[in-house]
């Protein structure tokens, strides 16, 4: 069998894809195939798409910031079924614009991590609604701060998001929420709030980032804010915060 994985990728902004993949055989070989399950990323919602359209040779599209393995569960007629693995890259990233002024920091000036002079580790938790802003801070911070990040769209397939949370948090430096536009109401029972509590638990220092327009959640009273204003776009933010968490770090 000579059935392979293939993509194309097109940048839509300076930190945000549009892909899709799909099977690359013969058309006897296609025509042999059922369906095709494609897994996702865990970040993704759903992380299983299944796909059963042979005219377009199971294609699937989607769109994102982050490479990531994908696997292809392909369905035979004949009842078989075959499992292909391929790595979504994109092309080189687009030249950078120049810079914003630094985020503010809410509760006077920020206290330094104390970290020695090796590279900092942060673990930036967002929800879906950041994820584009996401994005280009974990950029921000690798390219221009030499800080290494961790992020969900780097669980290896298969490991346990809450192992993989749990594991990372406590290497860090600095946890960072992100936190959405939205009431925080719910923010007990999301992700967020099991991450915000292993960081508690952990002792690692907690870095929210705040709109300028919304008000402290409780489970973040006793921690020092960055205040960001919502209204550029992702690219300027993320430079603003990323000069911000660097300040707190370093």
């Amino acid at each position: 069998m000579t059935i392979r994985i293939v993509q194309d990728a097109k940048q839509t902004n300076p930190t945000h894809w549009r892909w899709s993949v799909w099977l690359d055989a013969s058309a006897e070989e296609l025509n042999g195939v059922e369906e095709v399950v494609w897994k996702l990323h865990p970040s993704f919602s759903p992380p299983e798409v299944r796909v059963g359209n042979r005219s377009t040779a199971f294609r699937l599209k989607s769109s994102g910031w982050g490479e990531f393995e994908i696997q292809a569960e392909v369905r035979l007629k004949n009842g078989e079924k075959v499992t292909l693995r391929h790595w979504l890259s994109f092309k080189q990233r687009a030249p950078r614009k120049g810079r914003s002024s630094a985020g503010e920091v809410e509760g006077g000036s920020s206290e330094a991590v104390a970290i020695g002079s090796r590279q900092p580790k942060v673990f930036l938790s967002y929800t879906s609604s950041d994820a584009r802003l996401a994005g280009a801070l974990v950029e921000e911070l690798k390219r221009e701060h030499n800080i290494d990040v961790f992020v969900d769209v780097d669980i290896p397939i298969g490991q346990n998001l809450r192992d993989w949370a749990s594991e990372k948090i406590r290497l860090s430096d600095a946890a960072v929420f992100l936190l959405p536009k939205e009431e925080f109401a719910p923010l007990s029972h999301s992700f967020t709030g099991y991450e915000l509590g292993l960081a508690q638990q952990t002792g690692t220092p907690i870095i929210p980032i705040l709109r300028s327009e919304t008000d402290v959640p409780d489970q973040f009273r006793e921690t020092k804010a960055i205040r960001i204003s919502g209204s550029q776009p992702s690219e300027l933010e993320a430079q603003s915060i990323a000069r911000s968490i660097t300040d707190i770090v370093r």
